[in-house]
């Protein structure tokens, strides 16, 4: 299963047992989680205030192209600090 998670770029997996369940407060107590962790170089583009999760772009060509989103990468300083930037500073666009 990791075999195919990696070549096919899988965000991960959970591992659970069958009649295993999600409880509030008590999270994933029988669930197993595999991440595969993948890193890119991406500008920082957008801040979604509601969930917390950043864009980010590259450069393809002459074009910049979102691809990601993320939440993790930065220690909880520069999270706050970055997050606080796009609130105070940036434009809202899109949807």
């Amino acid at each position: 299963m990791k075999k195919m998670m990696v070549s096919y770029l899988g965000e991960g997996l959970v591992g659970k047992k069958k009649m295993s369940k999600w409880e509030e407060d008590r999270g994933w107590k029988e669930w197993v989680k595999m991440k595969n962790w993948g890193y890119v170089c991406v500008m920082v583009s957008g801040f979604d205030k509601e969930n917390g999760y950043f864009e980010g772009c590259v450069y393809e060509e002459r074009n910049v192209l979102e691809v990601v989103e993320f939440k993790d990468g930065f220690c909880k300083e520069e999270e706050q600090r970055v997050g606080r930037l796009f609130v105070r500073k940036g434009e809202m666009s899109g949807g």
